[in-house]
């Protein structure tokens, strides 16, 4: 089985693509994954890089045997943060991210160890039925969530059949619950405390039906898009990953979603191609649509340099809106930007009008630049890396 890092490739229309999937990495690191001394095997490990190792966006993927150890390939060395899943479901199991630094060596021995405390509990609708597939994220609270190793992004979990979930590998402190399911409010519990490193306090949530909302997205020109992902959210936040639970807009660019609260909320859809179509503090109505209208989409041409103004091929560019906004983070993965070609250029489409902070990085090498762009715009940015 092929784990590791995301790679992508450039196809061009009527070429040939050769890519080597057996490409060496750097550093060739291995390890043990732990817990109370005790190996955890047949587990999934995300790794990804902080404060300045790594690419921007590179998540490298692993897993552990029967035996607890792994081994994955990275290119640089540096701070990351490991993230283990013990359960068969892509959000069963959820652990806490783990900080781990890898040394600037070929063959690195690094020991991932997990915490016992943690979370759990079960998620009930209004009749005390058990609620399947709900996701539970768990974030650290208060002078908690300036602790290493508490997650600060949320970690989740997502309910099984019997309506139960655990979200381990917690730092003793404070944490806040929410609770979102198709069909029901959101729901949220008063703060959670984990009084120490084996505690596993239990939390039961009650969700209540919510409202749906109706709605259609459309391109620039009028068009329906199809397939396109649907995000909601009390007006004015963010809500991470998850814990606002999207739907897809059929072939003719209609959906149904629901609301996560009574008061007014935000909505963006999001699709391969076009750029986010958002509407804010939308207040539902019966029998009222609401309707979503792409941008025309604007690019971003960056020409990567070195200190001697030589094009850098193979620089990764990582976009991120400025203020951020509900659905922004998905554009990333929809769509990716390629690697600087041999001219050192790469460019960044699918934008909607607003400003923008780039982030290059060839190796070690980073460099951040801003950018505003109007609607259907094209803007050139040169960017010397140090």
């Amino acid at each position: 089985m092929l784990v590791g890092g995301m790679r992508q490739v450039v196809v061009r229309e009527g070429e040939t693509t050769v890519h080597d999937l057996d490409e060496a990495a750097k550093i060739n690191l291995t390890g043990r994954v732990l817990k109370g001394e005790q190996p955890v095997g047949n587990a999934m490990l995300f790794f990804s890089a902080v404060d300045g190792g790594g690419a921007p966006g590179d998540l490298r993927q692993s897993r552990t045997d029967a035996d607890g150890r792994y081994q994955i390939g990275l290119d640089t060395a540096g701070a990351y943060a490991v993230v283990v899943k013990t359960g068969g479901a892509m959000f069963g199991g959820a652990q806490s991210a783990i900080p781990i630094q890898v040394p600037d060596e070929q063959n690195p021995v690094v020991d991932v160890t997990m915490k016992s405390a943690g979370i759990s509990g079960r998620v009930v609708n209004a009749e005390g039925k058990p609620v399947s597939g709900a996701v539970v994220t768990v974030k650290a609270t208060g002078a908690s969530a300036s602790g290493e190793g508490h997650g600060r992004g949320g970690m989740q979990d997502q309910t099984e059949p019997d309506g139960s979930f655990l979200i381990e590998g917690l730092e003793p402190g404070v944490y806040g619950l929410t609770v979102a399911a198709a069909g029901y409010r959101n729901a949220e519990v008063p703060p959670v405390t984990i009084a120490n490193e084996n505690d596993v306090p239990a939390v039961d949530v009650r969700l209540e039906p919510g409202r749906t909302v109706r709605g259609r997205v459309f391109d620039a020109g009028g068009n329906g898009i199809a397939g396109a992902m649907v995000i909601t959210a009390p007006s004015g936040t963010l809500p991470s990953g998850r814990d606002s639970i999207p739907t897809t807009s059929d072939v003719n660019g209609a959906f149904f979603v629901t609301a996560p609260v009574d008061g007014p909320i935000d909505i963006t859809a999001v699709a391969t191609g076009f750029p986010p179509a958002r509407a804010v503090s939308v207040q539902p109505q019966d029998g009222v649509e609401v309707v979503l209208r792409a941008p025309r989409p604007g690019r971003v041409r960056v020409s990567v340099l070195d200190p001697n103004g030589i094009p850098v091929a193979g620089a990764r560019v990582a976009c991120r809106a400025v203020p951020d906004y509900l659905g922004a983070g998905y554009l990333s993965f929809l769509d990716r930007t390629p690697p600087t070609g041999a001219d050192g250029t790469t460019t960044v489409s699918s934008l909607a009008p607003g400003a923008y902070e780039l982030t290059v990085a060839s190796g070690p090498k980073r460099a951040t630049s801003a950018v505003t762009l109007a609607e259907g715009a094209e803007v050139v940015l040169t960017v010397p890396l140090p």
